[in-house]
């Protein structure tokens, strides 16, 4: 029989023991595993949703069920990203944190025995060594610290600048980063003072690469600490302001003086309705009742613009026509009577016999004499 030994021959997603204690659903524990695959040495992973899937060997929706079912057993956080995939961050377990705090327990309870005057065997020394060798979870870090806990207050007071700038930040995303990207400068000397990076902030704030597009263009503030934002010398924001159009004063003379001069027309077409109106009804009065219609009267006071209205004289006393035909005939009547100038000159020279009556008989052709 052919057998092996899985430590160091296999490598793959696996799965924790703290996952196989809850009660999830195998899709869900098997999901976890292999996110926690693809992060591997950091707290954060993003492989698409389809891929995902191929992993799984399952359909899209069964990996949108399970990680809705990680998120709400508050063991991963989705970051949705545009035009990108989902950021998948895995949030420490509460039985991570148990583990540790018992496991610092043990290692007091086990510095105790060997700080107490008992006589010590070298094989149980050697014990304890292999234990805490084989501990599956990594030793806590002790911060070296003075009697008066100065590296406890440094700690605190760049956690408070870290705040601090945090609140003033427009972009509230990726803060775990953002804490990451700050360690890293603080530790190695290259971050600047607060009131250094409150002040070039307070010029991004203001600037036109900021303010575009309703902030799209924003970094995150892991990216403007890792890239030496604050070095920068932004732009101030360009306020397109539209400028004002002169104005056309010949052009408004002319269209208030249009409007006037159109009031005043109609001011003096109102009057001579008014004034024509009596001769209208006496005409009206020649046909049966109900001609004094006022569309009668608006073709009656087109006529009688133009010279062609018939009046109550013109009307005989044994009329058969309503008043419709009859201003009709009339008008066809006297159209016809009206004398016709040569049409050698109609089209080069204007008619000039409506303003001046004396010019239509200089064009008005000669009558033949009939024998």
């Amino acid at each position: 029989m052919d057998t092996y030994s899985p430590k160091g021959n296999i490598c793959g997603a696996i799965i924790p023991d703290f996952i196989l204690e809850r009660d999830l659903s195998h899709g869900a524990m098997l999901l976890y595993s292999i996110l926690c695959n693809y992060a591997r040495d950091k707290d954060h992973c993003w492989p698409s949703q389809p891929k995902l899937a191929q992993v799984l060997k399952c359909s899209l929706s069964s990996v949108k069920t399970y990680l809705a079912e990680l998120v709400r057993e508050k063991l991963i956080l989705i970051h949705h990203s545009f035009c990108r995939s989902n950021i998948y961050y895995l949030l420490r377990p509460a039985e991570l944190e148990k583990r540790q705090m018992a496991h610092r327990s043990d290692s007091a309870r086990t510095q105790s025995e060997f700080d107490s005057p008992q006589p010590k065997s070298g094989y149980i020394r050697n014990i304890k060594n292999q234990e805490k060798k084989n501990s599956p979870l990594p030793p806590s870090r002790v911060h070296p610290t003075s009697s008066s806990g100065t590296s406890v207050e440094v700690r605190d007071s760049s956690s408070s600048e870290f705040e601090k700038l945090w609140e003033m930040y427009p972009k509230k995303e990726a803060k775990g980063l953002a804490q990451s990207a700050w360690r890293k400068l603080k530790k190695s000397g290259l971050l600047p003072s607060l009131e250094v990076l409150c002040a070039a902030l307070r010029k991004f704030l203001v600037s036109f690469q900021w303010n575009k597009a309703a902030g799209q263009f924003i970094p995150r503030l892991a990216k403007w600490l890792n890239g030496h934002c604050w070095q920068d010398n932004p732009t101030a924001p360009i306020v397109f302001q539209a400028p004002e159009q002169p104005k056309d004063v010949v052009f408004q003379q002319s269209f208030d003086a249009r409007v006037q001069q159109e009031k005043r027309e109609s001011e003096e077409r109102k009057q001579e309705l008014a004034r024509i109106r009596p001769e209208f009804e006496a005409f009206a009065a020649k046909f049966p009742t109900g001609s004094d219609h006022p569309l009668n009267f608006g073709r009656w006071s087109n006529l009688h613009k133009k010279g062609l209205a018939p009046t109550a004289d013109d009307v005989p006393s044994d009329n058969t026509l309503n008043i419709v035909d009859f201003m009709n005939h009339f008008k066809a009547k006297h159209e016809n009577s009206r004398p016709v100038p040569f049409p050698i000159f109609s089209r080069n020279i204007p008619d000039y016999s409506r303003n001046f009556p004396i010019c239509g008989t200089l064009f008005t052709p000669p009558q033949r004499a009939v024998a």
